[in-house]
């Protein structure tokens, strides 16, 4: 053991004032004076365990943490419930890696001081290591119960609640943290990262910049900054941060892949090639630098070369299931296009059944069950209605890849209106309902408790989220498709309000779903034909009980028929939308604005009619849905859906 220098005589002190004077030099960093009183004090009185877990703190600010050690057990031998020893040591065990030493160690710091939050958030720390969700939530809810001020609690508990995609709550739990600390970078972070999976990708923006000012080192607040603004549309500030990243650690993969993503999304594809180019050859393992190759590589007679990747990729295994499904939606799509349909499909079923292992089940099916069982018999003027008069919402409704992102491109073409993407919060509404009217009915039983005034409030904070895209637009449109749900609390909210219902082929449209990229467990009956099916069964019956009970007007918009008469049609979607006639609408693809959905890249061309009739490649694959669609009392076989 190194020598501590002179020794530090303790004259005229009795005990208790030399403790002090220990913890006074340890609190002025004086650690060298502290550890040399300590060991005096040790060496005075050895029976004292409160001397020994001095000179225990010394030596670990000294980063002698076998002496600290060694000091902490002494502690514990003269009295084995000594809270600051049990808790220092569980502390070093701890950062040692020692996890079942240190949550027996934290544990009996807790029961030694029942009121300790900071052992209950180790213990919570621990548990959530090990994979035990409900232990550590337990623990770090107890730590907020206990300290209800102490920031790393609820940032912890915030932690834990993200773990298991309760998002709700752990953005609420950041922000009691941020609240308490405001110089909490991580806090912030993370609170970025909730309300991303929430869908409120501005807030997001808002957390990261936060984030950053308050760490601008903080690189991973950083690259999730570039991507969510990616999200958003706003391609060219997100490729001024990639390229910072780029340009700050020119290794970082992702960096790359994130601004060639970026470049190719804004519509600048020779310099994202130009980009990838070089990796070409090497294959680094990345998905998403192969992926935006891929959406790219047609353009630059490059597929081959884009197929050699995703396969090197996908043989070599290392990559998580959700890549590799990805991956493989990428093959398909590339074969397809090259008419190579039968091995297109065995890229499709393969990336499905991966999205599948991945586990996780969508709500759809339960929720569609509660309100057709509900509204069906119910009038709709029974229910409580705001007082809301706003004609300014447009909500585009239907399945996903049922023509929506190009319907609301058209109309954010007309001058007078705005789109606003597939906005959060009328889900967001019907998950807070419950509590918010304080009743144990679920939605939409619940709805029978509401107040008036708790509409208006809702409609108010909707049509604020609205203007923000727009201060001034005559129609904002919503185009979250699956709002299809939730129709009844729209027009109890929005009574004059317009909805455009968009239809396609149901066979052309559940096989794009099948195979397009980018569905997640949301989306979970979509990796299955069968489920593809009756899901689509389920939307058409609960579309039906809509025209039948809703008052608002509502627009069928048939994909085909946009298709080969659009010129007709798109007259009749603006005067549906109470707009004046603008030329505009029909050069929809020579707008500035950028689409944020998945079909970004089919709303910059001029209409196009090769997708439809698409799933006749596929038919032989296609049994399980054809059979489920064929319980349903429409077309399947046509070029169009044609309710019968």
């Amino acid at each position: 053991m190194p020598s501590l220098g002179q020794s530090t005589r303790i004259p005229r002190l009795n005990p208790l004032q030399a403790k002090q004077r220990v913890l006074t030099l340890l609190s002025h960093a004086r650690t060298t004076e502290a550890a040399q009183l300590a060991a005096r004090l040790c060496s005075r009185y050895p029976d004292d365990p409160q001397c020994w877990a001095l000179r225990g703190s010394a030596f670990e600010r000294l980063g002698q943490l076998g002496e600290a050690g060694k000091a902490y057990r002494k502690a514990l031998a003269l009295h084995p419930g000594y809270y600051e020893a049990l808790y220092n040591l569980g502390c070093l065990s701890l950062d040692a890696g020692r996890e079942q030493e240190a949550s027996e160690l934290f544990r009996r710091a807790a029961q030694a001081r029942p009121d300790s939050a900071a052992a209950h958030i180790n213990l919570g720390v621990i548990a959530r290591r090990q994979g035990e969700a409900e232990t550590a939530r337990r623990h770090f809810r107890r730590a907020t119960g206990l300290e209800p001020r102490n920031p790393l609690a609820w940032y912890n508990l915030g932690n834990a609640l993200m773990d298991t995609e309760r998002y709700e709550e752990a953005a609420a739990c950041y922000q009691r943290a941020t609240g308490l600390d405001p110089a909490h970078a991580d806090a912030f972070f993370n609170l970025g990262n909730a309300c991303r999976q929430l869908f409120l990708r501005a807030e997001a923006v808002q957390h990261y910049e936060r984030a950053i000012s308050l760490r601008p080192d903080h690189g991973a607040a950083r690259f999730a900054l570039a991507d969510v603004l990616l999200l958003l549309g706003r391609h060219e500030e997100a490729i001024r941060h990639f390229d910072n990243l780029v340009k700050a650690a020119p290794e970082d993969i992702e960096a790359l892949a994130g601004k060639a993503e970026a470049l190719e999304k804004a519509g600048r594809t020779d310099q994202a090639y130009e980009l990838l180019r070089p990796c070409m050859a090497s294959h680094p393992p990345s998905a998403r630098l192969a992926l935006v190759f891929a959406s790219l590589c047609h353009r630059f007679d490059a597929c081959d070369e884009a197929l050699a990747w995703i396969d090197h990729l996908v043989a070599a295994g290392e990559l998580p299931a959700g890549d590799r499904a990805s991956l493989r939606q990428a093959a398909g799509a590339i074969l397809d296009r090259r008419g190579a349909y039968q091995e297109a499909f065995a890229q499709f079923r393969e990336a499905n059944r991966l999205k599948e292992s991945l586990g996780g089940k969508s709500r759809h099916e339960e929720d569609m069950d509660a309100s057709l069982a509900y509204f069906s018999g119910r009038a709709m003027v029974r229910l409580p209605h705001s007082s809301c008069t706003s004609d300014v919402p447009v909500f585009i409704v239907g399945m996903p890849r049922s023509g929506t992102s190009l319907v609301e491109q058209i109309i954010a073409s007309h001058p007078q209106a705005e789109g606003a993407g597939e906005l959060p919060y009328i889900n967001r509404f019907v998950a807070s309902l419950p509590g918010l009217i304080g009743t144990e009915k679920a939605y939409p039983q619940c709805l029978e408790e509401a107040d008036p005034a708790l509409l208006d409030s809702l409609a108010a904070d909707y049509l604020g989220q609205l203007r923000r895209h727009s201060p001034d637009a005559a129609r904002i449109v919503d185009k979250l498709p699956h709002n299809f749900m939730w129709l009844g609390l729209i027009e109890l909210l929005f009574p004059r309000a317009r909805v455009i219902h968009c239809t396609r082929n149901p066979m052309d449209n559940c096989l794009s779903l099948y195979t397009t990229r980018g569905f997640n467990a949301y989306h979970s009956y979509a990796f299955d034909l069968e489920a593809l099916g009756r899901h689509y069964l389920k939307y058409r019956e609960m579309m039906d009980m809509w025209k039948q009970r809703l008052s608002l007007p509502v627009l069928d918009l048939q994909y085909e028929d946009l298709v080969s008469d659009f010129d007709a049609q798109v007259h009749r979607l603006i005067d549906f939308c109470g707009l004046p006639w603008d030329e505009r609408c029909l050069r929809y693809h020579e707008t500035g604005r950028r689409s944020t959905t998945l079909s970004y890249a089919q709303v910059r061309r001029p209409i196009y009619n090769t997708s439809v009739g698409r799933w006749q490649h596929y038919r032989d694959f296609l049994e399980p849905l054809e059979t489920m669609l064929e319980q349903g009392t429409f077309q399947i076989h046509g070029d169009s859906s044609g309710d019968t």
